[in-house]
């Protein structure tokens, strides 16, 4: 069972993942301080300015069904957008929530969550990689996962 606000803030970075210029994974991410405040968004993409991936995708077909071996991709994930944003307009994260429409994030992404301070991670079901599930567990931060299924669901999951 997710409260409504975590329900309306994932559904919220699930509308703000469809902003992607990635035509190969949209994912969205919204960070929220503790009175329910949006702090900072973010969805991946090329950096500002960039044209790369605009109608065609840079990554290399043969790596994209694995997803381990990103080099390739010029995208900054959406969870590293919304810290660096953050950090672009002066904002503290520290106690923040992040909210990720998607699983739980890959180990860049992990280690940015961690440094910049934000105390609990909303997403949904599943790992990225093995590594991020380690680095979380070596933290205080309070991690949700969500059946994406309960998003959907009308909002009969609300407490």
């Amino acid at each position: 069972m997710i409260s409504k606000w975590d329900k309306r803030f994932l559904l919220l970075a699930k509308y703000i993942s469809n902003w992607t210029n990635c035509i190969s994974r949209p994912v969205g991410a919204v960070i929220v301080g503790q009175d329910h405040t949006i702090i900072s968004i973010g969805y991946n993409g090329t950096p500002r300015g960039s044209k790369m991936c605009d109608g065609e995708c840079e990554w290399p077909k043969d790596k994209r069904p694995h997803r381990t071996d990103l080099s390739g991709c010029p995208a900054v994930h959406a969870e590293n957008n919304a810290v660096i944003n953050a950090a672009r307009i002066g904002t503290s994260t520290v106690g923040a929530t992040m909210y990720a429409y998607c699983c739980l994030p890959c180990k860049a992404c992990m280690g940015a969550i961690i440094n910049a301070g934000i105390e609990r991670l909303v997403c949904l079901e599943g790992t990225y990689d093995e590594l991020s599930v380690k680095m979380i567990e070596e933290t205080d931060i309070e991690l949700i996962q969500v059946k994406e299924e309960l998003l959907n669901n009308g909002g009969d999951n609300l407490d």
